[in-house]
């Protein structure tokens, strides 16, 4: 399972580069995929020990909380938005409700937290790496404004 969290980062540091589209503006990540997969993966697993709720109550009920709101936010705008718009706010309620389960699915399991946070530690030196390079080399992304990047001038 850990090697799955290695591909998870090293598909965080490619970015923009690993999305795509399933409908117009509604962009997928590779690493939300990688997610998903990992969720997937754990839940076919059996023989858990312990529970996230035995360990971080007052934390899940506050998770629980936040996604109630969050749809019922999403549900009671139905009819103010277009389709598009409510796909778009839906794919980030999934996006964040993956990132709260995969952290249950941390706090439950027997991860080193060693190894993940040199991972994430990894993932921040590269993005700021390649982030310095790209100011250096390309400074103006404008001319790939029209794939839905900013432009980025010069920042």
């Amino acid at each position: 399972m850990i090697s799955l969290f290695y591909i998870f980062f090293a598909s965080l540091v490619l970015g923009q580069l690993a999305r795509f589209q399933i409908y117009p503006g509604v962009p997928i990540y590779q690493h939300d995929v990688v997610l998903f997969i990992i969720i997937v993966i754990q839940l076919l697993k059996s023989g858990r020990a312990k529970s996230a709720s035995d360990i971080y109550p007052k934390l899940n009920r506050t998770i629980s909380l936040f996604i109630l709101v969050a749809f019922l936010s999403l549900a009671a705008n139905l009819n103010n938005f277009t389709i598009g718009q409510i796909a778009v706010s839906s794919f980030y309620l999934l996006r964040w409700i993956i990132y709260a389960v995969v952290y249950r699915l941390i706090v439950i399991s027997n991860f080193k937290s060693e190894k993940l946070l040199l991972g994430l530690l990894l993932v921040g030196i590269s993005i700021a790496v390649l982030g310095i390079l790209q100011l250096v080399f390309y400074p103006d992304l404008l001319n790939l404004s029209y794939l839905g990047w900013d432009p980025l001038y010069y920042r």
